[in-house]
């Protein structure tokens, strides 16, 4: 759990320039991945945003007091049509095109505890639980190698940081020796793919 939260916190810094979590943050940014936004820049253009108010919009269903009822319901369809291409292309879609208003209705979310529950459950489904999968895979112990994994498979995905593993050497008992190669690949990958990051 302290490794988590360290992790949390220094891809915060990254995501979101605070290790605060930052729940109500939303933005567009020059990536052609849509409204980035929340604790780790779930994005329109992925799906990963979808997944968010998906979950939130079912706990809200599950709720046993007042009945609240969602701000994002007029988005449903755009969001999944976005997930969908995204899904279909392999690429993430940056149309904001009938988004008009979501950053205001992620920011009146954030204030409920039942969507700020739905942003952790998807970081740990997405994102934390499959990089600790690989570090358990590649018997990764170092917290430093934990929290690059976890914050890799944030930037490159599961399956992009498991192409950048496999082109390095296995670790063979110099863990340190392997996280720096690791941060080499990683670095290099990051500049192919434009250096924006």
């Amino acid at each position: 759990a302290c490794v988590r939260n360290i992790a949390l916190k220094l891809t915060s810094v990254y995501e979101t320039s605070s290790q605060d979590l930052q729940w109500d943050v939303c933005v567009t940014l020059a990536d052609n991945h849509g409204y980035s936004a929340g604790i780790i820049q779930f994005t329109t253009g992925t799906g990963s945003a979808q997944a968010v108010i998906s979950k939130y919009e079912t706990s809200l269903q599950k709720g046993t007091t007042v009945q609240q009822k969602s701000p994002f319901k007029s988005f449903d369809s755009v969001l999944s049509s976005l997930k969908d291409a995204s899904e279909a292309s392999g690429s993430p879609q940056g149309d904001i095109s009938g988004l008009q208003g979501f950053c205001d209705a992620w920011k009146q979310a954030s204030g409920t505890p039942e969507f700020r529950d739905a942003q952790l459950q998807v970081l740990d489904d997405l994102y934390w639980t499959p990089s600790q999968i690989t570090a358990r895979k590649y018997s990764l112990s170092l917290p430093i190698s934990i929290g690059q994994i976890f914050d890799s498979t944030i930037q490159l995905g599961a399956q992009g940081t498991l192409s950048l593993i496999k082109s390095i050497p296995t670790p063979s008992g110099d863990e340190t020796k392997w996280i720096g190669d690791f941060l080499d690949a990683r670095r290099s990958k990051l500049i192919d793919m434009g250096g924006a990051y």
